[in-house]
């Protein structure tokens, strides 16, 4: 058994600024590892971003989690929902692309349990807000 993980409850607006546009919302990094695993698993952070079928709509984005330091641990049987922010920039060729429809929220982890290769993760198709 290794580490199971996604993106849930994920919330993207785009939101007029002072200095431009600013990206702002939210999601959970949930993370689980299953009772029959080994042992205990470290979890450290590549990337974020935002994306529509096979299109990159903005990539990277500034997303830092609420109170966690990475990496994490994820002991056996242990299921953790870490609350990140995003809070970006966005030009207006980006801004375009996040308002022209639903999107996802996508990342790529490493774990211990997985030989630290890279993970994609993924949310639930959402509705950008502020368009």
């Amino acid at each position: 058994m290794s580490l199971t993980a996604s993106i849930a409850n994920a919330r993207v607006s785009v939101e007029p600024g002072t200095l431009g546009t600013r990206l702002a919302g939210r999601f959970d990094l949930v993370l689980y590892v299953g009772s029959d695993a080994s042992e205990a698993t470290t979890v450290t952070l590549e990337t974020f971003g935002l994306e529509r079928g096979p299109t990159v709509l903005k990539s990277p984005i500034d997303a830092a989690p609420d109170k966690e330091t990475f990496p994490v641990s994820v002991g056996v049987g242990a299921r953790r929902e870490i609350p990140f922010t995003i809070d970006d920039l966005a030009d207006t060729t980006e801004v375009q692309a996040i308002c022209g429809g639903k999107l996802r929220v996508v990342g790529v982890i490493r774990d211990t349990l997985g030989g630290d290769k890279p993970t994609g993760i993924t949310s639930i198709e959402i509705t950008p807000g502020g368009c």
